[in-house]
């Protein structure tokens, strides 16, 4: 099934990178948009085998970046789990032998270990390894980074953990940053398990941490969106557009969110189109080549409406030609390898493997290239 997935960040997970600098950098919640029934959630989906020594996406060097926590930072802003979980494997067993760590760093080596592990979907390793080190995540004197990747893998293994997450608030009253990165983490494992009311309350204080920003309330309109409130998505959208941070490509991108959530399928991709044109210049930021991406999947998805199969994957192709790496995301893949077998039974195999083998080369560490063989 084709699968719509609005995103404008890297990652379908609540929270992400901590910077060294302790500022949090916002990937907030992808959340799914359902366009009719298309039986696909590229959210849960997202999760799948974990990484094995033979995926060919685990060719990244740890040699590159110097071995220690900073490395570790540097790997994870690179979305290089795999190098993420050999470097802090090592580091760890090397301060086991001769205590070359002090115990902050520790601490936050292995929150780093967490997190690659719930990225290559390796949830009950994680929260067994968190349960090991004792983790309270009310504990003040435990690091936030830690503490997060600990409430989180413990909501993926039992969803009534969710709790855990919640425990961390009181701990995070006037630094708005962290707020809004627990809420957002609330935010998807709520919807995670079909709890939308609470989904939609917790991205609400998200949005109302971070200020009530346009990328904010964007998200949040996203969220209402995908469960069904399209007329709040509506004005989440109309005071985005009041922001000093708004930008035209985003807010052509979610007016068409709104036209295809009304099945103005010919009309949304036309505005789809020009929120696509709009990001894709050469000053472009990582932001806005997200949008390029979300918005010619979304396209793609409207075209498919119309019964324009063909152009549908021209449209996707295209994508994956001009940015790989950006575009390599297991939901738009999954379209890919769909359309191919809509549109050319006989060749379809031939065209998936070649889709495999770019997947294999450029795709994050981590990507499930089961998606590819079983669509």
């Amino acid at each position: 099934m084709l699968s719509s997935v609005v995103r404008c960040e890297m990652e379908t997970y609540g929270f992400q990178i901590l910077l060294p600098d302790g500022q949090h950098e916002q990937f907030l919640a992808a959340m799914a948009l359902p366009i009719g029934s298309l039986g696909y959630d590229p959210v849960a989906t997202f999760l799948g085998k974990p990484v094995t020594a033979d995926d060919p996406n685990t060719s990244v060097e740890t040699s590159r970046v110097e071995r220690s926590v900073g490395g570790l930072r540097e790997l994870a802003r690179s979305y290089a789990w795999a190098s993420v979980l050999e470097l802090s494997a090592s580091l760890l067993a090397h301060d086991d032998d001769e205590r070359t760590m002090s115990a902050k760093e520790v601490q936050e080596c292995a929150a780093w270990r967490c997190i690659a592990l719930l990225q290559t979907r390796q949830d009950d390793r994680a929260h067994d390894m968190l349960r090991a080190y004792e983790v309270e995540v009310s504990d003040e004197e435990t690091p936030f980074l830690l503490r997060i990747a600990a409430a989180d893998a413990a909501a993926r293994v039992s969803p009534e953990r969710i709790e855990a997450l919640y425990e961390i608030l009181p701990s995070c009253e006037g630094q708005p940053q962290r707020i809004a990165l627990v809420h957002s983490a609330l935010s998807v494992a709520h919807a995670r398990v079909g709890q939308h009311d609470a989904a939609v309350d917790a991205a609400r204080a998200c949005v109302h941490a971070q200020g009530g920003t346009a990328r904010a309330l964007y998200m949040y309109a996203r969220v209402l969106l995908g469960v069904g409130d399209v007329q709040g998505a509506r004005m989440a959208i109309a005071r985005a557009g009041t922001r000093a941070d708004d930008s035209a490509s985003l807010r052509l991108a979610h007016e068409a969110l709104l036209l295809a959530a009304e099945a103005r399928f010919e009309e949304a991709a036309m505005r789809f189109d020009a929120a696509a044109h709009l990001a894709d210049h050469k000053d472009a930021t990582a932001y806005e080549r997200n949008i390029t991406v979300f918005a010619a999947n979304n396209a793609a998805i409207c075209l498919l409406h119309l019964g324009r199969c063909d152009e549908a994957l021209t449209k996707l192709e295209s994508c994956l030609r001009s940015n790989p790496k950006m575009a390599l995301d297991e939901g738009v893949v999954v379209n890919v390898a769909t359309l191919y077998d809509l549109t050319a039974p006989d060749s379809a195999p031939a065209k998936k493997g070649v889709l495999k083998a770019l997947a294999s080369k450029y795709a994050r560490q981590g990507f499930d290239l089961d998606v590819i063989s079983s669509s």
